[in-house]
């Protein structure tokens, strides 16, 4: 491979568990992952991954998902996105929600509900456009979506 990388290949049985040591003796071997300290993760523009989304009845739009990094505080100015045209829209944060409790900000690790409005007055955000995997992120990124790796 002209990367060097190799990925193995196990032949596994989940009945009879044939061939399960060799895999559990690689998985043991591999590199553990780096852990970045809680309060380097703080320290970076806040990045929220949207899990599932819905529309409450004299509330608005409201996202749900996992703060990744930062800290994300109400009546922040924030980017939704991309959408399918690969474009991100600018959002303001009405209102957050950490299990099922308000709160003024979330942090890094929660898990997170966040109630959005276009802050453009002639725009409107329409819950079919938004789907799994989009983020809000800070507004001062400069976001550039990949459709392929």
């Amino acid at each position: 491979m002209p990367s060097g990388n190799i990925c193995p290949i196990f032949s596994v049985s989940s009945v009879s568990k044939l061939g399960f040591e060799p895999l559990i003796d690689f998985i043991w071997r591999l590199e553990k992952n780096i852990e970045v300290p809680l309060e380097e993760v703080m320290k970076q523009p806040c990045e929220f991954e949207v899990n599932d989304n819905f529309l409450v009845e004299g509330v608005g739009l409201v996202v749900s998902g996992i703060m990744k990094s930062g800290v994300i505080n109400n009546n922040k100015v924030c980017l939704l996105g991309p959408d399918k045209q690969k474009n991100f829209k600018t959002v303001v944060i009405k209102s957050i929600h950490v299990s099922r409790v308000a709160r003024n900000e979330a942090y890094a690790g929660e898990l997170v509900c966040l109630c959005l409005k276009a802050q453009k007055a002639n725009e409107k955000l329409v819950r079919k456009d938004i789907r799994r995997g989009m983020v809000v992120i800070d507004s001062q990124e400069k976001p550039l979506p990949a459709t392929s790796f």
